[in-house]
């Protein structure tokens, strides 16, 4: 899949990218990312963004 950025981002402007994924299998769910802070998977924390560009 790809996205044309240019539409959404100014080009003087970083990107902060947390990499996640929800996996089911079934109705289990497993919850992936580089980093995961706090007790529980949260894909809306800043701080859980750590790749910049």
């Amino acid at each position: 899949m790809e996205f044309d950025l240019d539409r959404l981002v100014r080009k003087d402007q970083f990107l902060e990218i947390g990499i996640a994924a929800i996996i089911q299998f079934d109705k289990d769910k497993t919850h992936w990312a580089l980093t995961h802070y706090g007790p529980r998977p949260d894909f809306h924390r800043r701080d859980s963004f750590v790749i910049e560009m």
